[in-house]
């Protein structure tokens, strides 16, 4: 019975994380696919770029973080265990990641990532959330004054994010229980892998 609600558990965080904001939104308010827009990514920057409205981008990163706690809220309610957390922690990222209800296309995961850390500990989400975005500052003010020719790529963010996610992955086990970091870094690994991939992309198309 238990691995019932487990099973429950995952699908019901998939077709959370499946919901597709950016698509909606963007298609709300511009009449276009977001993944026709900017980089493609069916994400929180992205809208921005569709759509130029901080507040459109704002609202997407709340709905997308929403939809993951609640997956684990609903896990927790269904299965009250660990395990069922990080079932729900890692299908909420596959589902936004590869939405059903737009042919499997979707985001990086980093603002579900975001909503399960403030669910699971509140203070490693924030903690993170620094850690990230000095990483992209930092990155992207070195590789502009020593590289030429690579402003675009970090400009994205993509590299600073890979670092700052890469040593937050190294920091968090001294923070928090156990079963946390599993459902952290098995969600971390969903989305550090799509960041990676769109940095070879990139670096494929877009010679320095």
């Amino acid at each position: 019975m238990e691995n019932l609600w487990l099973l429950l558990a995952g699908l019901i965080a998939y077709l959370l994380g499946s919901i597709p904001t950016a698509f909606l939104i963007v298609r709300k308010a511009k009449g276009k696919a977001v993944w026709l827009e900017g980089s493609g990514n069916v994400g929180t920057m992205n809208v921005y770029r569709a759509t130029g409205s901080l507040w459109l981008m704002a609202l997407t990163l709340i709905i997308d973080m929403g939809k993951a706690a609640l997956a684990l809220y609903i896990a927790s309610l269904l299965c009250g265990s660990v395990l069922g957390q990080v079932m729900a922690a890692v299908f909420a990222v596959l589902g936004h990641n590869y939405s059903v209800f737009i042919g499997f296309r979707g985001g990086r995961g980093l603002a579900c990532l975001l909503g399960i850390m403030l669910y699971l500990n509140w203070i490693i989400a924030f903690l993170c959330f620094g850690i990230v975005v000095a990483s992209i500052f930092t990155t992207e003010y070195l590789m502009r004054r020593r590289i030429k020719g690579v402003k675009k790529v970090f400009g994205e963010q993509i590299l600073g994010r890979v670092i700052g996610m890469a040593v937050c992955v190294v920091v968090i086990p001294f923070l928090v229980k156990e079963g946390v970091y599993a459902a952290l870094l098995l969600a971390s690994a969903l989305s550090f892998v799509e960041h990676i991939q769109r940095l070879k992309d990139y670096l494929k198309n877009n010679h320095p």
